[in-house]
């Protein structure tokens, strides 16, 4: 505190446990708990998927832009150069670890999965790797493992 003082910035504080104190933050966590809300109803998942729901929502709208520079190109310096999925979509995927399993000569080497969301690495640049659970086995009661 004898920083803050000593250096003139403007503390505002806030009263822990009044939310009223801090509009700003209870406004933006407000924002993400519908926008998780609406992702998992849109898709079809009951309430505990919201561990999945939160991070994915959170990721698309950093994405999005409404004036040309999405927080996403701000920060890290580029355009995310991703596919912008919906979460919970039913999507093919080429699952790793499949090495020994038989693939068809003419067929498909991609399994049917749903999207969960973005992989990323610390500080929120996304790694290139896409969030899927395979549909085999996958079901909405099951509790998600992470």
């Amino acid at each position: 505190m004898s920083a803050v003082r000593a250096l003139h910035w403007n503390n505002p504080t806030s009263t822990p446990h009044r939310p009223e104190t801090n509009g700003i933050i209870e406004r933006r966590v407000k924002q993400v708990l519908e926008g998780a809300r609406t992702l998992l109803d849109l898709a079809g998942l009951p309430p505990p998927w919201w561990s999945y729901a939160v991070p994915c929502y959170c990721f698309l709208h950093n994405i999005s832009s409404t004036d040309g520079a999405s927080p996403y190109r701000l920060r890290h310096k580029q355009r995310f150069r991703g596919k912008r999925i919906p979460f919970g979509a039913l999507v093919d995927f080429k699952p790793r670890g499949r090495r020994g399993q038989a693939i068809p000569k003419y067929g498909t080497n991609a399994i049917p999965g749903i999207f969960l969301g973005y992989v990323t690495h610390p500080g929120g640049l996304w790694s290139g790797d896409y969030l899927v659970v395979p549909v085999e086995g996958f079901s909405t009661h099951a509790r998600p493992s992470h």
